[in-house]
């Protein structure tokens, strides 16, 4: 005999079941690598199962490229691995743009590895209206162990000292940047299980007439030397954050 819930409602009794009326939890039990932080809407979203997509690349220093890989996974069969350039300053990154969004709050979202040759994470949002470029950015400095954001000025602001993440082959620590395009400020930074809050900080405006559009990055940072890799995976874009 079938067993579920009536058509008419979600409650019912049941003896080796139980009811279901979370749809993001569904979602995630369906293999959606939304499952770090479930807020805001979905604007683009990949675990890499069907390769780069819209995904574009760029990199400094001898060696540096950006590639998928099959070993590493956070999610799913895949990921990318951000091989930083041999020399110092070398670096690797991951970015996609967009058409102009809603303004609202944004969030960008990553799941990343670092090892013994990281310099840094970084993470990147950009939003340009035809007059101006807004950006956000929060970096994890895995040499001097902290968090930093951009200013208004463009200097690296430490907020949080004292930061440490395991060093590991798969990408196990997630980042998540929220930006207010509406007020142009920061929101907040969540990392792993570590919520910053960065209301009223202004973000980085300097005049730029590109065509209105916006575009987030993924940056890894090697120390210059070896060519280190960073793991990403669950790259996840959103708009109308809380």
């Amino acid at each position: 005999m079938a067993h579920g819930l009536p058509d008419w409602g979600l409650v019912g009794p049941k003896t080796t079941t139980y009811g279901l009326d979370d749809m993001g939890e569904l979602a995630v039990r369906l293999g959606s690598p939304h499952l770090f932080d479930r807020r805001g809407d979905v604007v683009a979203l990949t675990d890499f199962r069907d390769g780069l997509g819209a995904l574009e690349w760029v990199g400094a220093g001898p060696g540096a490229k950006v590639k998928l890989v099959t070993s590493m996974g956070r999610q799913g069969a895949y990921c990318v691995s951000l091989q930083a350039g041999l020399n110092a300053g070398g670096w690797a990154a991951i970015y996609e743009s967009f058409p102009i969004q809603r303004v609202c709050a944004l969030g960008f979202e990553f799941s990343f590895s670092v090892q013994m040759n990281t310099a840094a994470i970084r993470n990147y949002v950009r939003w340009f209206d035809g007059a101006n470029q807004y950006t956000g950015a929060v970096g994890y400095d895995h040499v001097a162990q902290n968090l930093w954001y951009r200013d208004a000025e463009g200097a690296a602001i430490v907020f949080a000292p004292n930061v440490l993440l395991s060093e590991s082959g798969g990408p196990e620590h997630t980042v998540k940047l929220v930006v207010d395009m509406l007020d142009q400020q920061y929101v907040r930074v969540m990392l792993d299980s570590s919520v910053y809050d960065l209301k009223g900080i202004g973000l980085r405006k300097i005049a730029d007439s590109s065509s209105p559009h916006m575009t987030v990055w993924a940056v890894h940072d090697g120390d210059g030397s070896v060519n280190a890799e960073s793991y990403v995976d669950n790259v996840i874009v959103t708009q109308n954050e809380p």
